[in-house]
C-alpha cells in the first residue's frame, strides 16, 4: 500500500528545489533595501545585477541573454557566460569606463 501522507512533503521539496534559483534571482535586488548585514554572496549578486543593468541598454547580446533568463528560457548561469560576463565586468568596454553624456 502507498503512503499518501508523505506526498505533500515530497512535492513541496521538489518545488523548493526547482524554484530556488528563480526565487534568488527575483529577490536579490529587493534585498538592497534591507537594513541587516547581507551575506557576501548576496552582496556580490547585487553588485553584478547593478552592473548587468548598466550594460543592458548598450549591449544587444547581454540584453537578449537577460531576457531569456528572466523569461526562464535559459538557466541563470547564462548570465555568467563569457559573452555576458566580460561586458558586465568591464561595463561594456575594455577600459571599464562609462561613456559620458554629450552636452548640447
Amino acid at each position: 500500500e502507498h503512503d499518501l501522507s508523505k506526498e505533500p512533503l515530497v512535492f513541496q521539496r521538489a518545488v523548493a528545489r526547482t524554484a530556488q534559483i528563480p526565487w534568488m534571482s527575483a529577490t536579490t535586488t529587493d534585498l538592497g533595501w534591507s537594513t541587516r548585514r547581507l551575506s557576501p554572496s548576496t552582496r556580490f549578486m547585487q553588485w553584478y545585477a547593478r552592473r548587468l543593468f548598466e550594460v543592458i541598454p548598450r549591449n544587444r547580446r547581454v540584453y537578449r541573454s537577460f531576457i531569456r533568463v528572466s523569461q526562464m528560457v535559459d538557466h541563470p548561469a547564462a548570465l555568467f557566460r563569457p559573452a555576458v560576463l566580460w561586458p558586465v565586468l568591464t561595463r561594456g568596454g575594455l577600459s571599464g569606463s562609462r561613456p559620458r553624456a554629450k552636452e548640447r
